[in-house]
C-alpha cells in the first residue's frame, strides 16, 4: 500500500512529529486554551526523511533534546510571527462571525491554509459587488492581524459523499451501507462501544440522513448492507449525532460490532484490525481512506483544522484536509461517506478519521465505483473528521 519513501515518511520521520505534537500540545482537535507543556508551536511538516518545523520564537530545550534523539531526520527551523493557539483563534474568530452575519450576497463555506500557514482563505459562496467584497475585507482586517485574502466561488466546494458490499454481524468498518429512507449509499467507519451503558454501534456520516440544508429525514429510520440485508437504523436524537463532527451512530438489529476495517478494493473481502485511536500525523504524513464505492486510498495530509460546510452544516469539530498520492487514484466519491481513515504505527492500524466531504475544486475522473449511476463525483482531495475528538465528545471506545 505504501511506496518505500512512504514507509520512510511513517517509520522515521512521523515518530520525531508525534514527540514534538505531544510536548505542544497539539491535537486534532483544538480548542482556545488548551494546554500545552511548551509554547511557540505552529506547524511540522513531513518530507522524505526531512521535518520542517514553524515555530514562534526559539525552539524549547525538551523540543531540541528530542530533535537530538532523531539524527537520521533532517530538521530545518522556521521563524514564524505566530503560534497555533494566536493563528486557529484568528480563525475561528473569523468563522464564527461569517456564520452569525453572513456578508451580503454570499455566505460562507470553507477556510484553506496556506501549507506553511502563512496566511488564511476565507471561501465564500454566492455572487458579490465589488464594494461588498472590499466591505468584508476590511471587516475581517480590523478582526485580525494575519494575512488573508477571500475567495468567492459560485459553486459549493464541498460535495458530500453519498454511495465491501455484504457485510454481516461482526459488523466492520468500510462496509457499503444504504439509508433505506432516501435511497442513499454510504460507508460504516468504526465500530464502537459506549463507556457508560455498553451499548455498541457502528458510526456513519451524519449528512447521509439529512437532507442537502442540514435537516433530518426523519425522527429514525433502516439502515441496510449492500445486499439488501437488515443492519439496524438511525435516530435525529442528539444523543446518537455529532453535527460538528458529521457523524451519527448505527444500532445494529441484531448481532455485534467487531474490531477491524475492510482494507482493498471495492469488493474487498479483507479486513485488518483496529488497534484503537490515535491523532492523524502532520502535513506530509500518511493515512488511508476505506471507502466502500471506490476503496482503499492512501492520502497525504495537507492540513488539519481546515473549516468545511457539508449539507449546510459547519464542521467544527477536528477535521483535516487529505489528497491523494498517486494521478491515477481518487482521494475519495461519493458513497464514501462516513468510511473509515486509517493511520499505521509501528505495524498497526489506528483509526484516525471518519471521510466527510470532497471539494468541488479538485474534482477528478472516477475510477469504477461499486455504485455509479453516471452522477457520482470523485475529487484529488478529501475531508475526514477527527475520530479521536469523536469517540470523547460521546465517551465511547473503538472496537467491540
Amino acid at each position: 500500500m505504501f511506496t518505500p519513501e512512504q514507509r520512510d515518511r511513517i517509520e522515521i520521520v512521523a515518530p520525531l512529529s508525534d514527540k514534538i505534537l505531544e510536548l505542544a500540545g497539539s491535537t486534532d482537535d483544538w480548542h482556545p486554551g488548551q494546554e500545552r507543556a511548551v509554547d511557540g508551536y505552529l506547524l511540522t511538516v513531513l518530507g522524505d526523511r526531512t521535518l520542517d518545523i514553524f515555530w514562534k520564537g526559539e525552539l524549547p530545550p525538551e523540543v531540541r533534546d528530542v530533535i537530538a534523539q532523531h539524527p537520521s531526520v533532517k530538521v530545518v527551523v522556521h521563524d514564524v510571527p505566530y503560534d497555533e493557539d494566536e493563528y486557529l483563534s484568528a480563525q475561528k474568530l473569523v468563522v464564527d462571525r461569517l456564520i452569525a452575519d453572513p456578508p451580503a450576497g454570499a455566505r460562507y463555506d470553507a477556510v484553506l491554509h496556506a501549507e506553511n500557514r502563512a496566511s488564511l482563505n476565507f471561501v465564500l459562496v454566492g455572487t458579490m459587488s465589488d464594494s461588498d467584497l472590499a466591505d468584508i475585507e476590511e471587516r475581517i482586517a480590523s478582526w485580525i492581524s494575519i494575512p488573508f485574502t477571500v475567495e468567492i466561488v459560485e459553486e459549493p466546494t464541498t460535495v458530500a459523499l453519498l454511495g465491501r458490499q455484504d457485510d454481516q454481524s461482526p459488523w466492520r468498518g468500510g462496509a457499503q451501507i444504504q439509508i433505506i429512507d432516501n435511497g442513499g449509499w454510504c460507508t460504516t467507519g468504526f465500530p464502537v462501544t459506549m463507556n457508560s451503558t455498553g451499548n455498541k454501534y457502528v458510526t456513519t456520516a451524519r449528512h447521509c440522513i439529512t437532507t442537502s440544508t442540514g435537516t433530518y429525514i426523519g425522527s429514525s429510520g433502516d439502515v441496510e448492507d449492500a445486499a439488501g440485508d437488515d443492519l439496524g437504523i438511525w435516530k435525529n436524537s442528539s444523543a446518537w449525532n455529532r453535527a460538528a463532527y458529521d457523524v451519527t451512530l448505527i444500532k445494529p438489529d441484531s448481532g455485534t460490532i467487531g474490531a477491524s476495517v475492510y482494507n482493498g478494493g471495492i469488493n474487498s473481502t479483507t479486513t485488518v484490525s483496529l488497534s484503537g485511536a490515535k491523532s492523524s500525523p502532520d502535513p506530509g504524513g500518511f493515512v488511508w481512506g476505506s471507502g466502500a464505492n471506490s476503496g482503499a486510498n492512501t492520502l497525504e495530509v495537507v492540513s488539519k483544522n481546515t473549516g468545511y460546510t457539508v449539507s449546510g452544516t459547519a464542521i467544527t469539530g477536528g477535521h483535516v484536509l487529505a489528497k491523494r498520492t498517486s494521478s491515477t487514484d481518487t482521494a475519495g466519491a461519493q458513497g464514501d461517506s462516513g468510511g473509515s481513515v486509517m493511520r499505521v504505527v509501528s505495524g498497526k492500524n489506528y483509526g484516525v478519521g471518519s471521510l466527510s466531504a470532497i471539494p468541488a475544486a479538485y474534482l477528478v475522473t472516477c475510477p469504477t465505483l461499486a455504485h455509479n449511476d453516471g452522477s457520482a463525483k470523485c475529487a484529488s482531495r478529501v475531508y475526514y473528521t477527527s475520530l479521536t475528538g469523536v469517540l470523547s465528545s460521546f465517551d465511547a471506545e473503538v472496537g467491540n
